[in-house]
């Protein structure tokens, strides 16, 4: 997790603090994922189209490759520093969390406000998984609004 009030070095921070985590050796040197949360702070001050080539460069500067970036901006940022629990809202932070998952099959995809099924918005977390299968999802804080 980075405090960073620059999004492009509180992204390298973010990055470099979740890979000191990592085990020294990665199955053929990939991640399979990496989750990004960053401060909706940010918005006004920077672009958002930096943050996956950032952290993909970040990972690749150090022989690693990453297979699927999933993320999204955020009022409130979970995440760690000095391996204690934090949370952040209402000021810059960027949180990364880094997965070696090698047996596991990922599929990223975005689901825009005007592919939601009629009533989607309403379904229970049952009728979601009828939907689409297992899933990992994370919301923009600015749909519905």
């Amino acid at each position: 997790m980075s405090l960073n009030p620059s999004l492009p070095e509180a992204l390298q921070e973010a990055y470099l603090s979740a890979a000191a985590g990592l085990p020294s050796k990665l199955p053929d040197d990939t991640l399979e994922l990496a989750i990004v949360s960053v401060s909706s702070v940010y918005d006004a001050t920077s672009s958002m189209s930096i943050v996956v080539p950032t952290i993909v460069e970040a990972a690749r500067g150090k022989g690693i490759i990453i297979s699927n970036v999933i993320g999204s901006t955020a009022g409130g940022v979970l995440g760690s520093l000095s391996g204690s629990p934090l949370e952040v809202e209402g000021a810059p932070c960027v949180s990364v969390t880094l997965a070696s998952l090698p047996s596991v099959s990922l599929n990223a995809f975005h689901v825009a406000e005007g592919d939601v099924p009629d009533q989607g918005y309403d379904y229970t977390d049952e009728e979601w998984r009828k939907y689409l299968g297992d899933v990992m999802m994370m919301g923009d804080e600015k749909v519905g609004k």
